[in-house]
């Protein structure tokens, strides 16, 4: 039974990457920023992260600066006909009072435009992200493996539900009725 478990864990950290990080400010929480590695001749990169507001008070994120980049733009994106495009976000990203928002592959995103030298993976991106109210915000971004769709092993975790596994007589089932 013990080595069941050992084994478990084993995998459950070698196979899931490290847990999500933060930045906070003072109305703010950053949830793990991170970016895909690129390619060396690719000039465009994206940051992807959640952010999360503490107070009362709806923020908006409208703009982003980084040294590592020419240009640095809000994204996202719309649907034209049958085609969805990228496009800048004019007037920023709302931020809910007391809710989130998230930046992630297919929706909103932090546009990194004329990249001074290749995103590797395990190095770290430097953003200051501007806000309405908050002003600005210092973070780092994780650079993740270039086919990363998301780089939260808490979030692997959580999708698994892992308080509905049954952990009864050596069974690791999922979904298994108690």
């Amino acid at each position: 039974m013990l080595k069941l478990v050992f084994a478990a864990a084993l995998l459950v950290t070698s196979v899931f990457p490290a847990t999500a990080h933060e930045e906070k400010s003072e109305t703010l929480t950053i949830v793990h920023p991170w970016s895909r590695a690129t390619a060396p001749s690719q000039k465009v990169g994206a940051v992807f992260m959640e952010i999360k507001s503490s107070t009362g008070k709806a923020d908006r994120l409208i703009g982003a600066s980084s040294p590592d980049a020419d240009i640095t733009e809000l994204h996202g994106h719309i649907r034209e006909g049958d085609i969805m495009r990228m496009r800048r976000v004019e007037g920023g990203i709302e931020v809910p009072a007391k809710g989130s928002v998230k930046l992630a592959p297919g929706g909103f995103h932090v546009m990194l435009i004329g990249l001074k030298a290749p995103l590797l993976e395990e190095t770290t991106i430097p953003l200051t992200l501007t806000f309405e109210h908050a002003g600005p915000v210092e973070i780092e971004a994780v650079v993740e493996s270039a086919g990363s769709s998301s780089s939260s092993g808490a979030e692997k975790m959580e999708k698994m539900d892992h308080m509905k596994m049954d952990h009864k007589k050596g069974s690791m089932l999922h979904g298994a009725p108690r």
